[in-house]
């Protein structure tokens, strides 16, 4: 559990760290690509804005990696490096 001092109702000290809304969806689809292997496409919305990653020729477990790594990027703010 995590707890936290201040003024109830005053909001983060910092709205970039504020916590993330109850739900978010990741969304996305992979698929088979003769001759080049697994590529997916993914998508998840975050402070206003879709975000959204690709990857192509990679096994089906590295697209899963892909997606699963994306959305942590996202989430702890350092997906604007890609």
């Amino acid at each position: 559990m995590v707890s936290t001092t201040g003024t109830a109702g005053a909001g983060p000290a910092r709205p970039d760290l504020a916590p993330p809304p109850p739900e978010l969806v990741l969304r996305g689809t992979v698929s088979w690509v003769e001759g080049a292997g697994w590529a997916g496409r993914f998508t998840l919305p975050w402070r206003g804005r879709e975000r959204a990653w690709t990857v192509e020729g990679v096994s089906f477990d590295e697209a899963y990696r892909t997606a699963m790594h994306g959305a942590a990027r996202v989430l702890s703010g350092h997906d604007e490096a890609r």
